[in-house]
Order: C-alpha cells, then structure tokens, then sequence
C-alpha cells in the first residue's frame, strides 16, 4: 500500500503534520497542524486571528494498493468549510 499526503504550506499554511497509531495498532491518525509542538513557548508557526477572522488550508491524503484495492481508495480534501463562520 503507498499513501501520498500533500498540504499547503508557507506562512499561511500547514508547516507540520503528525502521524498517530491508534491504539489497536491496526489504523493510524494523520493530522496536518499549522504549528510546532509547544507552540505557545517556542513560537513556532504560531498565527494570531483577529475575532471572526478566518484562516482556509487544504491537505489531502490519497492510498493506494495496486495488488487488490481501486488506484485511488481513498481522496479527502478539507478545504470545503472555508466560507463558515468560525465558531467561538
């Protein structure tokens, strides 16, 4: 099985993501983090919204398994809530 991951990255984007086994072992947890670890001491990747403000990025993750699975299994993209409010 081969899984791609891509992300926005930059100054306004996704800089970091994390890989999580679950505790089965059997499933993993991928999520892209716009900041580093510890963020609120080192600083880094830290972003400040001003109230309502809205920050949009988008990741993807495609796997695929050319032995017994379709090319494309799996396709998520999460950008489709850019337009909602942000709830505080």
């Amino acid at each position: 099985m081969a899984v791609d991951i891509w992300q926005q990255t930059g100054t306004e984007g996704y800089n970091f993501f994390q890989v999580l086994p679950l505790y089965n072992r059997n499933n993993i947890a991928v999520e892209p983090v716009k900041c580093s670890v510890n963020v609120f001491n080192n600083e880094f990747g830290l972003i400040t919204l001003a109230p309502g403000a809205m920050l949009c990025l988008a990741f993807g993750i495609e796997a695929s398994n050319k032995f017994s699975m379709p090319d494309s299994l799996i396709n998520l993209q999460t950008n489709k809530k850019c337009n909602e409010p942000i709830d505080h």
